[in-house]
């Protein structure tokens, strides 16, 4: 008797191996698709230096898009090879974006400090120059000042030195003229004659010198 069949022309009712064969292979396969989603996905772990959390804040829209393709390529079980490597190169080239940020952030400001400490030196040089030039305004000015009273100085001791030379000729015109006066009063003295007569005496010497030179000039 035909075991699919039943009498009076019916038919049975599927039977229980055959639904559970079936149920497992569905579930069978559902598991290989998960697993080898798993299998994948984790292998793609292993490979890739690929990971969600190690953005940086500003690239965190396109690691997210690229964690959701990730996410949906693993649920249908199609992450292969190439989609792990362009996954890995997309971490790779925001990764490097992210460095060639932060060196240009770091060149620019190092930029600015150096352009700072430059205009700091300029404005310190600027102020030693005005210093400097205030200094040698100053020391001319002294400098002036000490020409004017040397020339001064010099005025003075010329003006000393000849004040000194006639007071030592008048005082040699005194001396002498004491001397003259002394040896007179000795020969009035010596001869016995007034002064009167000595005048006389001088007088006729004197006279006797130019009748004497007018001769020999004759």
């Amino acid at each position: 008797m035909d075991q699919g069949h039943l009498p009076g022309g019916g038919q049975s009712p599927p039977s229980r191996s055959s639904s559970s064969s079936s149920s497992n292979s569905s579930s069978s396969s559902s598991s290989k698709q998960n697993v080898g989603c798993r299998l994948v996905s984790s292998s793609a772990e292993r490979r890739g230096p690929y990971r969600s959390s190690s953005s940086s804040s500003s690239s965190s829209s396109s690691s997210s898009s690229i964690c959701c393709w990730r996410k949906q390529a693993a649920a249908d079980g199609v992450v292969s090879d190439g989609l792990i490597s362009l996954f890995n190169g997309l971490s790779l080239e925001e990764s490097l974006q992210e460095d060639f940020g932060k060196k240009a952030k770091k060149k620019e400001k190092e930029k600015q400090q150096v352009l700072q400490l430059q205009k700091e030196k300029e404005w310190r040089c600027r102020d030693a120059r005005k210093v400097i030039q205030k200094e040698q305004r100053h020391l001319k000015a002294i400098i002036a000042k000490l020409q004017e009273k040397r020339i001064e100085m010099r005025k003075e001791k010329t003006k000393t030195n000849r004040e000194y030379l006639e007071w030592l000729e008048r005082k040699n015109e005194f001396v002498a003229e004491t001397a003259r006066e002394r040896r007179l009063a000795d020969v009035v003295r010596e001869r016995g004659e007034t002064e009167k007569e000595t005048v006389e005496r001088q007088q006729q010497q004197k006279g006797d010198r130019k009748e004497k030179e007018t001769e020999e000039e004759q």
